[in-house]
């Protein structure tokens, strides 16, 4: 077909028709991006007036399976992890920042005196731009004594820079400092580097002994949010205060993690035997 002639209709259909093929709803959805991004092409060459994969209705994802990390599996991490991101896999598993607002961290936000750094900014890809952490949701969080080592080697390595040139800072004034995690240029770190390294320690890493040896598996960088928030309710944090740490808009978002603080399994068990 030529490109003049694909009508939105047409892309429905056809994306109707993969999914009737079998196909992942996932894979789906990539196939028709790429037909996408080839007609976005289209348009900024004046080939085409519009997109006309823009409104469809695309199959809907399965819900990614939340996984939190055990006390071992992270130290079984830390062994394989490749030293380039470290410093990344300990901001996100200390804070449970989201990966925009680890990104979007600068040295104005760290208080190593006080074992805090404030969540003022986050990194929108997209926009290339860093605006306020989702749902507005500014908070200071308090760091364990690890990550403060960490920051303060770190800042004494290279220091706290600029603000990365060329990126606007919407509705707040911009920082007089440089990002935690910079590039050599200043900027904020590619997220796929991230993802890649910390995919390859969890295939890298094993727990256990004998028998009972297995692999971490596949390891998400969201999944150490989901760990920072795991760890909170096991040791005793109130839900609420866990739900301000990490900057949900509602408690009830946060009460995904509500029955891992369950205390009564011991009793359970007791008289289970």
């Amino acid at each position: 077909m030529k490109l003049n002639d694909i009508t939105r209709a047409d892309v429905q259909r056809w994306s109707g028709e993969l999914t009737a093929s079998g196909l992942s709803a996932s894979t789906v959805r990539k196939i028709v991006g790429v037909l996408s991004a080839s007609m976005r092409a289209a348009v900024r060459l004046d080939v085409i007036d519009v997109n006309p994969c823009t409104d469809l209705q695309q199959p809907k994802l399965a819900p990614s399976p939340e996984h939190w990390l055990s006390v071992p599996e992270v130290d079984a991490l830390r062994d394989v992890l490749d030293d380039r991101y470290l410093l990344t896999f300990e901001l996100l598993l200390g804070t449970g920042m989201r990966w925009g607002e680890g990104v979007g961290l600068h040295w104005d936000q760290v208080h190593l005196d006080a074992a805090t750094i404030e969540v003022l900014w986050s990194f929108d890809r997209k926009s290339k731009s860093f605006t306020p952490p989702k749902s507005h949701q500014k908070r200071t969080v308090p760091i364990g004594e690890r990550l403060v080592g960490l920051l303060d080697a770190r800042l004494a390595d290279v220091g706290s820079g600029a603000p990365p040139p060329g990126i606007e800072y919407k509705e707040m004034r911009a920082p007089l400092r440089g990002l935690v995690l910079a590039t050599p240029g200043g900027t904020p770190p590619n997220g796929t580097s991230f993802a890649h390294g910390l995919s390859a320690a969890g295939r890298a890493a094993f727990v256990g002994e004998g028998a009972r040896r297995r692999r971490v598996g596949e390891v998400r960088p969201h999944d150490l949010r989901h760990t920072y928030a795991s760890s909170l309710v096991q040791g005793g944090v109130p839900i609420q205060q866990v739900s301000k740490l990490l900057g949900h808009g509602s408690l009830t978002v946060t009460q995904r993690y509500a029955q891992l603080g369950d205390s009564q399994w011991d009793s359970v068990r007791g008289v289970l035997g």
